[in-house]
């Protein structure tokens, strides 16, 4: 078996998992934003296992689709180092910043 990739959250990866977890929490209920964190945590992993599951979306970024959420993970592999580097954890309803 394939040796996992190490998992690196960037400061702005960070902050969007916390601002979407808060989200949930104080607009839906507090079990749904243990379920959203258990999702990420879940794509997270096969991501490390599978680095290749996205796909390209902007030169060497790539997506993936959190589990049961709709919220799109943006990352960079660095196969020499054996590392992805996510980026951003986007909601896909939201109106992207540059628009």
């Amino acid at each position: 078996m394939a040796k996992s990739y190490a998992i690196k959250l960037a400061p702005s990866a960070i902050e969007d998992l916390k601002e979407a977890a808060e989200w949930y929490a104080s607009r839906l209920s507090e079990g749904l934003a243990a379920r959203f964190i258990k999702g990420v945590d879940t794509t997270l992993t096969q991501l490390a296992d599978v680095p290749s599951r996205g796909s390209i979306r902007y030169e060497n970024i790539s997506c993936t689709l959190v589990n049961k959420f709709p919220y799109l993970i943006h990352y960079e592999i660095n196969h020499k180092n054996e590392t992805i580097i996510i980026y951003r954890i986007f909601c896909t309803f939201r109106k992207p910043l540059w628009e």
